[in-house]
């Protein structure tokens, strides 16, 4: 069975979404840093299913300029490929 994946990036939860399962992860502020690799673990779950098509959603036109968290979120989509 082919699968595909949607991906929605933000520093404060992450979705996450299979056609079998939703979910949102790295949404706890107390945990500070640790939130990228909450996130960057669930990326490798989506990875081991093996997708045939990854979605992954931009910043809104009026957040382009959003410096850090835009990195913050590139860097995650590096760290998947």
């Amino acid at each position: 069975m082919s699968v595909v994946a949607g991906i929605d990036p933000s520093m404060t939860g992450t979705g996450i979404a299979t056609p079998d399962w939703m979910r949102t992860v790295g949404g706890l502020s107390k945990v500070g840093d640790k939130r990228l690799e909450i996130i960057f673990d669930a990326m490798l779950d989506v990875v081991a299913l093996n997708p045939v098509l990854v979605m992954i959603e931009d910043l809104p036109k009026h957040a382009q300029a959003a410096g850090i968290t835009r990195s913050e979120e590139r860097r995650v989509g590096k760290e998947c490929r």
